[in-house]
């Protein structure tokens, strides 16, 4: 957030109240006089004082990201889409190797370390840090579970539960600015929404592999497992199951042997037909 700022009182002027000072010393109409102080010439700040009227603690008046250091406040939220951007490239060829479950429950287990690093970080540096595995973890977390969700459903029922998978990032963003306004310190902000994250270690027993995924590198019998016991949650037949499996392995077997065949895919593939171009703007602009 933005905090307002002025030079601190040196220690010959200890004896001047807040107000008298900045009558004294702070010119506002210098557009440095956040940074300098007059003294006839005027003199650098050594240290500062923060409005607190508002904000309690940010990181901008905990480790005095003012003047020469304000560019740190840039570095934070950049350090963040670094580490988003390095998840894709690592977490996503990751993901089609050794599966979807165990790259969603390493997020979640950087994603909790780093919350709680972010929340008692030392200094703006290790801040910084803690921000970049904050996004690698959260973004392996969230895009694998995107992933998994589309491949455990049918393809009718894919766009309603892709948009639906969205809700709860909408619902975050619309509840955080009421929880910073009530909470108004950083290191609190930070464990409040780190803090509930414990839960879904709850859902450890419960999350399944992609049968996708699974019939893909040939683990047909926990493919098998799966589809079973989730026809048998949605309540649906399984008396014909065997052969509709046996049909769908085959199917998989054909398709990765095509692919391996054809294995030519490279990234200039994305503007080879009007469909695939039309759907990469698309994703680039909602990204």
């Amino acid at each position: 957030p933005n905090v307002d700022y002025w030079c601190d009182k040196p220690q010959v002027y200890q004896n001047m109240t807040d107000r008298e000072w900045r009558d004294r010393t702070v010119g506002t109409r210098d557009p440095n006089y956040q940074c300098r102080r007059y003294d006839n010439p005027a003199l650098e700040c050594q240290s500062w004082q923060y409005d607190h009227s508002f904000w309690r603690s940010s990181i901008i008046s905990e480790w005095n990201i003012v003047c020469s250091r304000e560019g740190l406040a840039s570095a934070t939220q950049s350090a963040y889409m670094v580490g988003v951007m390095v998840t894709v490239v690592v977490m996503g060829q990751l993901s089609d190797k050794i599966g979807r479950r165990p790259i969603i429950w390493a997020g979640l287990i950087i994603e909790l370390i780093a919350g709680l690093s972010s929340a008692f970080s030392v200094s703006v540096e290790h801040f910084i840090i803690s921000r970049f595995a904050l996004a690698y973890g959260a973004s392996a977390r969230w895009g694998t579970g995107f992933v998994l969700l589309l491949e455990t459903v049918g393809p009718q029922y894919r766009p309603v539960v892709g948009m639906a998978i969205e809700f709860g990032w909408a619902l975050g963003y619309i509840v955080l600015p009421g929880a910073a306004y009530l909470i108004r310190d950083f290191r609190w902000i930070q464990l409040a929404v780190t803090l509930p994250e414990f839960a879904l270690l709850l859902w450890w027993c419960a999350l399944p592999e992609s049968p996708r995924w699974q019939l893909t590198h040939g683990h047909y019998q926990e493919a098998e497992r799966a589809i079973r016991r989730a026809a048998e949650i949605n309540g649906r037949s399984t008396v014909d199951i065997d052969a509709k499996l046996r049909k769908l392995m085959d199917k998989t077997i054909a398709d990765k042997e095509h692919d391996i065949a054809n294995k030519k895919a490279n990234l200039f593939d994305l503007c080879r037909s009007r469909t695939m171009v039309k759907n990469t703007v698309i994703l680039y602009f909602s990204w």
